[in-house]
C-alpha cells in the first residue's frame, strides 16, 4: 500500500513529503508493521488495559490501521503537528480512536530511560506517565468514549522527551522564551516594557509593544544600559501549567515554585533558568470582571509581571467548553466562571491570552 493509498483509506485529506518519507522508510525496514506493544498497558492505563488490548487486536488485523498506528508512533517526535496525519476522534470507531494511544504506549520506555539517567526516581517517573491515563479519562468524561483529543496527543511529546513535571500543585516545563519575546525593566524608573520581535541592535533593545489581543503597538527602543531583561528571546525558563482542579492560592504556588527550583537544579543542572513563565487565558487581567474579588486565580495572576501575547480570543473554550457549539447562546452556565465568560462573549468582549514572568534573582 502506498502512502497516498493509506491516506485515501483513512479519509485524510492532505499529503506532505515529510510524513511520506517516514512512511517509506518504515515500510522498507518493517517498522510500519510492528505489532502494538501490550506490555505496558496495565501500568499506564490501569482498568482501561483490556479495552486497549481488544483495540490492539483489531488494529493488528488491519493493514490500514496498523500502518496508521506506526506512522503516528514514528512521526510524533520527528514532525510538527501540522505534518502528522492524525485523525480526529469519532465515536464508535475503536481502531481510529485508540491507535494514537497505542502509538504513545510504545514510546514511553525511552522517556523512563532518560529520567533514570538524570537520577529521577520511580515515583516521579510514574507521576509523569500517569498523564496519559488522565488525558484518556478526560476525553471519556467530556465526550463519552475513549480517545485522545488531538491537543493531548501532540501535548504528549512533553512527557516523552520528557521536559515537564508535576511538582506540588503545578506542572513545570523546562523550555525557552518564545522567539522575539522580551520583558524589560528600567533600572531608573521601574517601568516594565514588553516587546515583540525583540532584538538587540547597536546597544538597544528594539521591537514593538504588544497590545491586548495580540495587536501590534508602537515601536520602542530601550537603551541597554538602562533596561534590564527579565527574560529575553531564547532564555531558559520554567513554563508553569495549571492542571485541572489544581490549587492555585499563593502559598500553595510558592511551595510548588520552591520545589520546582530544587528539582531542576538537581536533575537539570546544565540549564540556566532565568524566570518562571506562564502563558494562558487564565492570566488575562479582565478575569477580574468574571471572578469574585479574592479568587485564587486573580491572586495567581498577580504573582507575575504580565503582558499581552498574540491570541484569537477563543483559547478559553479549549478548556472550559471543548464541545463544539455554533453560538455563544449555547454556552453552559454551570459555574460563576462559565456565567461570566458567556456574558462577556455575548457582549463581544473576549478573554485573551496573556503571558507573565516571575524573575529569578540571585536569591531566587
Amino acid at each position: 500500500m502506498t502512502y497516498p493509498e493509506l491516506l485515501a483509506a483513512l479519509g485524510y485529506p492532505e499529503q506532505n513529503a515529510e510524513a511520506e518519507q517516514i512512511y517509506l522508510d518504515a515500510q522498507r525496514t518493517g517498522e510500519l508493521f510492528r505489532k502494538p506493544d501490550l506490555t505496558r498497558l496495565s501500568t499506564l492505563f490501569f482498568e482501561l488495559a483490556d479495552e486497549l488490548a481488544a483495540a490492539a487486536e483489531e488494529i493488528e488485523g488491519s493493514e490500514v490501521w496498523l500502518s496508521y498506528m506506526n506512522l503516528l508512533r514514528l512521526s510524533l517526535l520527528a514532525l510538527p503537528d501540522n505534518k502528522i496525519p492524525l485523525l480526529p476522534p469519532k465515536e464508535g470507531e475503536r481502531a481510529r480512536n485508540l491507535a494514537p494511544i497505542l502509538a504513545l504506549a510504545s514510546l514511553t520506555e525511552g522517556a523512563e530511560r532518560e529520567m533514570t539517567a538524570r537520577g529521577i526516581g520511580k515515583e516521579m517517573q510514574a507521576s509523569v506517565m500517569r498523564a496519559y491515563y488522565r488525558m484518556v479519562c478526560a476525553h471519556r468524561e467530556q465526550f463519552g468514549f475513549l480517545a485522545l483529543r488531538p491537543l493531548h496527543f501532540f501535548w504528549s511529546r512533553h512527557y516523552l522527551r520528557p521536559d515537564i513535571y508535576k511538582l506540588g500543585s503545578l506542572e513545570f516545563e523546562i523550555t525557552r522564551m518564545p522567539a522575539g519575546d522580551g520583558l524589560f525593566v528600567s533600572q531608573k524608573t521601574g517601568e516594565q516594557v514588553a516587546l515583540r520581535h525583540a532584538r538587540l541592535e547597536a546597544g538597544a533593545y528594539c521591537g514593538t509593544v504588544p497590545l491586548r489581543g495580540g495587536e501590534e503597538g508602537e515601536p520602542r527602543t530601550l537603551p541597554e544600559e538602562e533596561y534590564t531583561p527579565v527574560a529575553f528571546s531564547g532564555d531558559e525558563i520554567l513554563s508553569v501549567h495549571i492542571p485541572q482542579g489544581a490549587r492555585v492560592d499563593p502559598d500553595t504556588c510558592r511551595r510548588s515554585f520552591a520545589e520546582a527550583l530544587a528539582f531542576f537544579k538537581d536533575h537539570y543542572p546544565e540549564r540556566q533558568i532565568r524566570a518562571f513563565f506562564c502563558r494562558s487565558w487564565l492570566m488575562d487581567p479582565e478575569l477580574a470582571d468574571v471572578l469574585p474579588e479574592g479568587a485564587n486565580i486573580l491572586a495567581f495572576q498577580r504573582l507575575f509581571l504580565r503582558y499581552p501575547t498574540p491570541a484569537n480570543g477563543r483559547e478559553v473554550f479549549t478548556f472550559v467548553h471543548p464541545q463544539p457549539f455554533s453560538s455563544y447562546e449555547e454556552l453552559p452556565e454551570n459555574t460563576t466562571l462559565m456565567r461570566g465568560l458567556k456574558r462577556r462573549y455575548l457582549e463581544g468582549r473576549p478573554i485573551y491570552l496573556y503571558a507573565g514572568l516571575i524573575p529569578l534573582g540571585d536569591e531566587e
